[in-house]
C-alpha cells in the first residue's frame, strides 16, 4: 500500500464531532450520490413541498438533487461539519446551509412547517439507542401528508467492516480501545422500523438495494472508508505507527475478500437500507 493511503487513513483522526474532509468524501461522488437519487425517486410524486430539510447534507450533493427536484421549495441543508458546509456553500450559493446536530435540530417555527425531511447516509452515525427516537422526533414535526425519507448503509456484516473489527481485537489495538471498542451493531431491522413508525404514519415503504461499486483497487476500498467507517477505529490511536499498522493489516484482510477483476479493479458490495414514510 502506498504511503499516501496510509497517511490519508491516518489523518482520519479529528476533533469530535468529526470534521470530515469534503474533498476526500467527494472522491467517490458519483457512487455516493447514486443512492441519494434512488431515495429521492421514491418520495411520493404527489408531494409538492414548500420547505425541504436535508439532514446530514455533507458537501451538498444530495441538497443539489433536492433543489433540482423541487425548484419552488426552500431547501435547507444541515450538517455538523464546518468543512462539509463550506464546500456546500461554495458549490450551491442559492441553498441555505446550517451547522446543526440532527439529534437536536428543529427548523424555525416562524418559517412554517417542513414538508419533507430527507437524509442520505447520516442516521447510522447516531448511537443504537438514538436512531429510532431521532427519526420519530422528525415525524412528529411533519404536517399531515408530509414525508420523511432516509437511507443508511447496511454493511455492518460486509467484509469492508468485518475486517475492521477483526483488526481491532488484535494487539496492540485491543488494549488501546479498552472498554471503548469501536463498532456499532447494524441499523434496526425492517420489521423493527415498521413497527416503530407505522402507528404514526399513513405509509411506510422499506427496501434494500445492493450496489456493486467498481473501484480501481483494494487501496480504493481503504480510501472509501477512510472518511467514514474507518474513522472510529483511527481516532483512539494517537500513535502514527499504530495507525499505519492498523491500515496495513486491514488491507491485507481485504484482499482475499474482494477478488481482483479482469481489469485490475474490484467490486465493493455495498448494501443500503431505504425508508420512505408519509405521515
Amino acid at each position: 500500500m502506498s504511503s499516501a493511503t496510509i497517511q490519508q487513513a491516518s489523518r482520519t483522526t479529528a476533533q469530535s464531532p468529526p470534521d470530515w474532509e469534503a474533498a476526500r468524501y467527494l472522491a467517490f461522488e458519483r457512487e455516493r450520490t447514486r443512492p441519494a437519487r434512488d431515495l429521492l425517486a421514491q418520495v411520493p410524486p404527489e408531494l409538492h413541498p414548500r420547505r425541504v430539510v436535508d439532514l446530514g447534507c455533507g458537501p451538498g450533493n444530495s441538497s443539489a438533487l433536492l433543489a433540482e427536484r423541487y425548484p419552488e421549495a426552500h431547501v435547507t441543508g444541515v450538517d455538523t461539519s464546518p468543512n462539509m458546509l463550506e464546500k456546500a456553500r461554495a458549490a450551491l450559493p442559492n441553498i441555505t446551509f446550517q451547522l446543526g446536530d440532527l439529534r437536536k435540530y428543529s427548523p424555525p417555527a416562524e418559517d412554517g412547517p417542513v414538508d419533507l425531511y430527507y437524509s442520505n447516509a447520516t442516521f447510522q452515525w447516531l448511537s443504537v439507542d438514538e436512531r429510532i427516537p431521532a427519526i420519530r422526533r422528525y415525524l412528529d414535526l411533519l404536517p399531515p401528508g408530509g414525508c420523511f425519507a432516509v437511507q443508511v448503509p447496511n454493511n455492518f456484516n460486509e467484509p469492508s467492516h468485518k475486517m475492521m473489527r477483526e483488526v481491532a481485537i488484535q494487539e496492540p489495538f485491543r488494549q488501546q480501545y479498552g472498554a471503548n471498542m469501536p463498532g456499532n451493531r447494524g441499523f434496526p431491522t425492517p420489521s423493527e422500523l415498521y413497527d416503530a413508525f407505522k402507528p404514526h404514519c399513513q405509509t411506510v415503504d422499506i427496501w434494500h438495494t445492493i450496489y456493486e461499486h467498481k473501484l480501481a483497487s483494494h487501496q480504493a476500498i481503504v480510501d472509501w472508508v477512510a472518511t467514514t467507517g474507518l474513522r472510529p477505529y483511527m481516532e483512539p490511536l494517537v500513535d502514527e505507527e499504530q495507525r499505519r499498522e492498523f491500515v496495513e493489516r486491514y488491507l491485507e484482510l481485504l484482499r482475499p475478500e474482494y477478488p481482483t477483476l479482469v481489469d485490475g479493479g474490484v467490486l465493493l458490495r455495498f448494501p443500503r437500507l431505504f425508508v420512505v414514510m408519509t405521515k
